[in-house]
């Protein structure tokens, strides 16, 4: 009777039997969570690491780790040496200047709290804004709390030219000084209006 040798185990994605493309596509499928903007920017440092395989350099690709860090792409491994260190960094410093959604050139931008990525203008425009009313829609109960007139410094800092102007504009049909505050009810009217421009961001193009 024969014996069943099992499931070939596939070649890691480092493994030098592989061609470049094999290895590439290996490393990328283990990796399909990066941003679309970084693809690029992945495949491109992987290529470099494949192009620098060597039995010495066998566990330190094994333990390569992928990860964002303060919105920025990272490449790390557990040991390596000075040809293997000096590829990864590339890849942080060009995510660094990179949107990470269509790759155009980006800057880091704060998207609420510690949540940091890096976009275009074009790109980033819609996410901050979006997190902004998220935040202004969460935020209501404290903003109106002691039935207090809301102040602009309450307002998420994407919003505050807006609520001010809708402030003003308020106060100027009620023949009022133009003070950018709004009692609690005309604030509650104003971030009900948010969620039709909230719907319009996240509706599909």
């Amino acid at each position: 009777m024969s014996r069943s040798l099992g499931p070939t185990q596939p070649l890691p994605w480092y493994d030098r039997r592989l061609s470049m493309a094999d290895a590439l596509n290996r490393a990328w499928h283990e990796h399909e969570w990066v941003p679309k903007g970084w693809e690029r920017i992945f495949r491109d440092t992987v290529r470099n690491l494949i192009a620098a395989r060597t039995p010495d350099r066998d566990l330190s690709l094994l333990t390569m780790s992928v990860e964002t860090t303060d919105g920025a792409l990272e490449i790390d491994m557990l040991s390596h040496d000075r040809v293997l260190g000096g590829i990864m960094p590339k890849c942080l410093q060009r995510s660094k200047a990179t949107c990470s959604q269509c790759g155009r050139r980006g800057l880091p931008r704060q998207l609420g709290g510690c949540e940091v990525d890096v976009l275009c203008a074009s790109c980033g425009a819609p996410r901050i804004l979006k997190r902004a009313i998220d935040d202004a829609l969460s935020l209501v109960g404290l903003a109106t709390a002691g039935n207090r007139e809301v102040d602009a410094f309450l307002v998420p800092e994407a919003l505050r030219a807006h609520f001010i102007r809708s402030a003003a504009a308020r106060n100027c049909a009620a023949g009022a000084a133009s003070d950018p505050k709004m009692s609690p009810s005309e604030y509650r009217r104003w971030v009900a209006t948010l969620h039709d421009i909230r719907r319009t961001i996240s509706a599909p193009t």
